[in-house]
């Protein structure tokens, strides 16, 4: 239920987005009534409706049945107060500075004054994992009920991260233009899935004058070799695709501060920009790859993956 202009509404329905549609005209702000602090929201434009989110930093606030509740530190997934992300009240649009580049030509850190200046620029940036936390966060994915058993699959996932990145831009580029996230594979729709993710790559990639242009990869690691020879990571989703890590990736290594014999994470989630590399190659230039548990979860923010070239 959400409170909006002083009246209640149910969580969908006509009378909801009729509401909704008013109150991001007039900029007022729903809030949620899970619990008697009634938590502020915000509202987004999606394509052809409007979503009640969660403002950062207050997954708390609401009721652990609350879809909106999450015990992750949003501290660790962005806070608008910070430098780092921007989010404007009135259009709900997000900007994120970010640490890593987005094409060939830009570094993505203010490194003109020098190193300490360069050092202490990169704590008000996004890396890759904070993107992947962030969207992971706004996508509603980083809570978990029992009755999401056998129900977020990669779909679901890929669904959620998408509408999620819809009103987010990375150094002054829309995040859903550059943002690919490899839809479900099958074997019987092999051919159509790989002519949409040629034309998906291609336009964003080879589209004339920005030959430099990089993108964003989420998605699931299948394997990942660090050999000296010929580093590269397979990705779910993408079992006729192999894409080539940058040659310090060789020395890749886990940073882990918590306990180093505890159990491996079900599952391996990467955050990676990428380009063409002579013609058709496709190459990594910078990843991090965060600890996920079986239900997409979040699981060990002290054991990370960290590439770059």
């Amino acid at each position: 239920m959400y409170l909006l202009n002083g009246q209640m509404y149910t969580a969908s329905g006509a009378p909801l987005q009729d509401a909704l549609a008013v109150a991001h005209a007039e900029h007022l702000r729903p809030r949620c009534a899970c619990t008697e602090r009634a938590a502020p929201m915000y509202i987004a434009r999606a394509t052809g409706s409007f979503v009640v989110k969660r403002m950062p930093c207050t997954g708390h606030l609401h009721s652990l049945r609350c879809p909106h509740h999450s015990h992750e530190s949003d501290a660790s997934i962005g806070d608008s107060s910070q430098p780092a992300i921007q989010r404007d009240p009135v259009t709900g649009q997000v900007r994120i500075r970010a640490a890593f580049a987005m094409s060939s030509g830009e570094t993505g850190l203010s490194l003109h004054a020098g190193r300490d200046h360069g050092l202490r620029e990169a704590r008000h940036r996004f890396t890759l994992c904070d993107l992947i936390l962030y969207l992971w966060n706004e996508a509603g994915l980083t809570t978990w009920r029992p009755e999401f058993a056998d129900k977020r699959t990669w779909a679901v996932v890929r669904h959620h991260l998408i509408r999620a990145a819809s009103s987010t831009w990375v150094n002054g580029t829309p995040l859903t233009q550059a943002l690919f996230v490899p839809e479900p594979f099958s074997v019987a729709k092999a051919d159509a899935i790989r002519a949409r993710r040629l034309d998906r790559l291609s336009r964003y990639l080879c589209s004339s004058p920005a030959r430099d242009r990089r993108m964003l990869l989420i998605g699931e690691v299948k394997e990942l070799s660090t050999s000296a020879l010929q580093p590269r990571v397979v990705i779910k989703h993408l079992p006729d695709t192999i894409m080539r890590l940058p040659p310090t990736a060789s020395g890749l290594h886990a940073d882990q501060t918590g306990e180093p014999n505890c159990e491996p994470p079900s599952r391996l989630v990467i955050g990676a920009t990428f380009s063409l590399n002579g013609g058709a190659a496709l190459t990594i230039n910078e990843f991090q790859i965060v600890s996920m548990s079986a239900e997409w979860l979040p699981a060990r923010l002290d054991a990370l993956w960290r590439g770059a070239p």
